[in-house]
């Protein structure tokens, strides 16, 4: 293969390591996580578990009513009823026949399983909700470092923080390294009561992310909450900027607020994204920093090498083409 073939496509013949950064797990409420539960919150926490059956119940009733067999077989299908959304070795195998090397695995699989007390879990908590949302991430957390110690090199649990508290992210970081994860899911920009990430007040965070280890992950849908669905294109307005842009905000935040300038070995996977977003971003942004980087803070370097550097895509819905584009800039 020459050069100039070497630019246009890669090498085909060489194996390919298949690594997931958009897996999930769902711990069962009742068989997995009650074990967690600290006793003072053991009757709060069955009763949320009675209230989510009781949903379920409810929610298969009407499929079946609605839908007929079709409807009861959404509820039947393999992908929802294999252990291994909350056994190891289950999904090791799994993993194996689908010749999947690791995962990096957040919450809320194809079973169905809430977070305790707060639903799906990309990690939207709203302020009412910071004492039991604190109390859930570290069941999770415990929980996850469990499972995950059945294979840590292949199974990558992602840790869940109290992003409202910063001096406890900080510490409940050093107990999840401990346990051996290394993974942060790092929630979407804007959301009520949590500092913006540019903001002082997170370098503590960010200097014990670096120093641990931890890599930053954030997931599609988990932009701050608009009433999209009160007009017209709804659900195309929630995936498309609520599922998009809106969740890759913290890209330009990190780098415009210098993170990745003080935190050279800080790095952050964007995931479960549509794709062609990557680059056209790295040249929104030298354009921004090249008109307007006279005004505040300079930043040493291109936003665009931030990104090369810093930033990874994981693109679950990518084309050829956009594989090989990104094969190509990267």
């Amino acid at each position: 293969m020459t050069p100039s073939q070497s630019l246009e496509s890669p090498d085909a013949a060489t194996a390919a390591v298949v690594v997931s950064c958009d897996s999930h797990v769902g711990p069962r409420l009742r068989e997995d996580l009650r074990e967690y539960c600290p006793k003072a919150y053991l009757e709060q926490y069955d009763a949320f578990v009675a209230e989510d059956l009781a949903q379920r119940d409810a929610m298969r009733e009407l499929f079946e009513k609605t839908g007929g067999a079709r409807g009861a077989a959404m509820f039947d299908h393999p992908n929802m009823q294999t252990a291994g959304h909350y056994d190891a070795p289950t999904r090791l195998r799994e993993m194996d026949a689908d010749g999947v090397a690791a995962e990096a695995m957040w919450h809320f699989s194809q079973n169905g399983e809430p977070m305790p007390w707060l639903g799906i879990g990309l990690g939207t908590v709203s302020p009412e909700q910071w004492e039991l949302g604190s109390v859930c991430y570290d069941m999770y957390n415990r929980w996850l470092a469990d499972f995950c110690s059945a294979d840590p090199e292949r199974l990558l649990g992602l840790v869940y923080l109290p992003t409202w508290d910063i001096d406890a992210c900080v510490t409940e970081l050093q107990r999840a390294r401990d346990a051996g994860l290394r993974v942060v899911n790092l929630p979407a920009c804007s959301r009520p009561g949590v500092l913006e990430y540019n903001n002082p007040a997170w370098e503590p965070f960010w200097s014990a992310c670096e120093d641990l280890g931890f890599t930053l992950a954030t997931h599609s849908s988990g932009g701050p909450t608009f009433d999209y669905m009160s007009g017209t294109g709804g659900v195309q307005l929630q995936i498309y900027e609520g599922g998009g842009y809106m969740s890759r905000r913290a890209v330009w935040w990190l780098i415009y607020g210098q993170v990745f300038e003080r935190h050279p070995g800080l790095k952050l996977v964007i995931a479960e994204q549509y794709e062609g977003w990557y680059v056209p971003t790295m040249l929104e942004l030298d354009s921004v920093h090249m008109t307007f980087g006279m005004f505040g803070d300079e930043l040493p370097r291109m936003p665009s090498e931030y990104m090369r550097s810093n930033v990874f895509l994981g693109a679950s819905f990518m084309s050829t083409f956009q594989a090989m584009e990104a094969w190509r800039e990267g």
